[in-house]
């Protein structure tokens, strides 16, 4: 009776059979491959909050430099429009009789004295937005702007001159500004109209 309780006792406080060492290692090994595939789960998801991150500033960058060029553009019009303007209807051109050689002129006007037009002037000028348009832009001032220039009766707003080109309403997005002169033609007070425009994201 004595032995059995013994031998219960002894088997009860016999050591664990196996190297100890070795379950150690295994245990580390496994901790060890654990974090580390915490580790290249948090690299993903850092990398995708980065990559996310960098996306999203692109895309306001790019709006906010869009917004940039254009407003650039639209000043660049506004200060052509008033030069334009300010030329055709104060000044005769160079040289001042271009319009007897509208090819050999270096830049148009259509008065015959400040803000009195001439009618002389005024044909030459829409011929020469006839027959080569790019061409007249350029000494007109306008550049890479487009342009329409019109001239119409103060009273009833009939035109009786017009020239260079207008926007086609096929869709375009466009940025456009105008600006208006009150001058006499033969006796009569006038409006000559100076209108530009470009193709929104166009070249500066």
């Amino acid at each position: 009776m004595e032995n059995s309780k013994c031998d219960r006792n002894a088997a009860r406080f016999a050591p664990i059979s196996g190297n100890p060492k070795r379950a150690d290692g295994a245990f580390l090994a496994s901790r060890n491959h654990l974090r580390g595939q915490i580790l290249s789960t948090d690299l993903v998801i850092s990398l995708s909050m980065f990559l996310a991150a960098l996306l999203i500033f692109l895309l306001v960058w790019s709006t906010i430099a869009y917004a940039y060029w254009e407003s650039l553009a639209d000043i660049g019009m506004q200060s052509a429009l008033i030069s334009i303007s300010d030329a055709l209807a104060f000044t005769p051109g160079s040289p001042p009789g271009w319009e007897f050689s509208a090819a050999n002129a270096s830049s148009y006007g259509i008065a015959a004295s400040r803000n009195h037009l001439s009618p002389a002037k005024l044909s030459a000028l829409s011929g020469q937005f006839s027959s080569n348009y790019t061409g007249a832009k350029e000494r007109i001032g306008a550049g890479r702007f487009d342009i329409f220039v019109s001239v119409e009766r103060a009273e009833g707003g009939e035109q009786l001159y017009g020239f260079g080109r207008l926007p086609s309403a096929a869709g375009q997005q466009i940025s456009s500004a105008g600006i208006e002169r009150l001058c006499m033609l033969e006796g009569e007070l006038v409006k000559v109209k100076v209108q530009l425009w470009r193709k929104k994201g166009g070249s500066l």
